[in-house]
């Protein structure tokens, strides 16, 4: 599933991130990669921002960015 689609509370194992290499490079930066458990912290209305704590910082990234990101779910 998309990490945009995701359940807000929840804990996801990022699989893969789709998208060109400016986008993969910026999410890089945040600590978003493959691999690396997330759990989305909130999701703004009307199609905004999702926050997400990532190894225990809390990242903003843009709907569109998470519509990127496909994600499964963690036990």
């Amino acid at each position: 599933m998309r990490l945009s689609e995701a359940r807000i509370g929840s804990v996801y194992l990022i699989i893969e991130i789709k998208g060109d290499i400016k986008v993969r490079q910026h999410l890089s930066k945040l600590g978003v990669l493959p691999g690396v458990k997330v759990k989305l912290e909130n999701k703004a209305a009307l199609g905004g921002a999702l926050l997400l704590n990532v190894e225990g910082k809390k990242v903003g990234i843009e709907r569109r960015i998470a519509d990127k990101i496909l994600v499964g779910t963690h036990e």
